[in-house]
């Protein structure tokens, strides 16, 4: 599809995750590509130079070159081109996998699955220990192996993210599960995703107050009534969307348009 000459991993301001995230959907689809010695992420397709800002923080760097920015606001529309945040590594397992999740929300398990870490220690306690002190809470917190926790998909209800860098940004393990159709609840996400699609409250996932005083009344609410069904509309909604702008695919019609 495209020739391309893409920046060694030797050790720049880049870290590996983002590098091979967009390495393998270059490869996945079968373009040109060589390689050489570059400070940056500096793409160049069809010998057109782009930046990949791949930063997670909202903060829009300067550059000379068109930048494809993995995290984007809408305010921020006419400085950079929204592209995609990381979701996957492996396009052929991604695709075999969703043949085998079917999100079918039938029960009230609550899945809560994410590791406490740096930024993130903090906010991910406070809402594990909120989950954890309803008894009449089935929350699933431990944690598995990636593979059996995308399969998972197929056996609770739904899934809370609290995002890691910052509160309100699309992480990795929330945009996996809209990928496999899994109905989420998050506080707001303001990004921007491919084809300038926003992220909308109620379509692709339900939003939470910022402080997540609202979430447990959130889940009794959709617990004890036939809203559950809105799991299943939200959960589908979520998946035509990642499909619409995120997988390799998409992507590659999302950088045409702008060579």
């Amino acid at each position: 599809m495209f020739n391309i000459i893409f920046p060694e991993n030797t050790g720049q301001r880049y870290y590996s995750i983002h590098f091979q995230y967009l390495l393998d959907i270059f490869q996945y689809l079968g373009c040109n590509i060589s390689f050489q010695h570059r400070t940056d992420l500096i793409v160049t397709i069809n010998r057109k130079d782009f930046l990949f800002d791949y930063w997670d923080t909202s903060e829009v760097r300067k550059s000379d070159l068109p930048t494809f920015k993995f995290h984007t606001k809408i305010e921020d529309l006419d400085k950079v081109i929204p592209f995609s945040p990381v979701s996957f590594y492996d396009w052929s397992e991604y695709y075999k996998l969703e043949r085998q999740i079917c999100y079918k929300p039938k029960n009230i398990l609550i899945s809560f699955r994410q590791r406490p870490y740096a930024g993130a220690l903090e906010r991910r306690n406070v809402v594990l220990q909120l989950l954890m002190n309803k008894s009449d809470f089935n929350v699933l917190h431990h944690i598995i192996e990636q593979e059996e926790y995308w399969k998972e998909i197929n056996n609770i209800g739904t899934a809370v993210f609290v995002p890691g860098f910052c509160n309100n940004m699309l992480d990795r393990g929330h945009m996996q599960y809209m990928a496999f159709g899994c109905c989420t609840i998050s506080p707001n996400l303001p990004e921007v995703l491919p084809f300038n699609k926003p992220l909308i409250d109620g379509e692709h996932y339900i939003r939470c107050a910022d402080d997540y005083s609202d979430l447990i009344p959130i889940l009794e609410r959709h617990r004890m009534s036939s809203d559950v069904k809105i799991y299943s509309y939200i959960g589908n909604t979520a998946k035509q969307l990642f499909k619409q702008t995120s997988t390799p695919e998409s992507l590659g019609e999302w950088i045409r348009q702008h060579l």
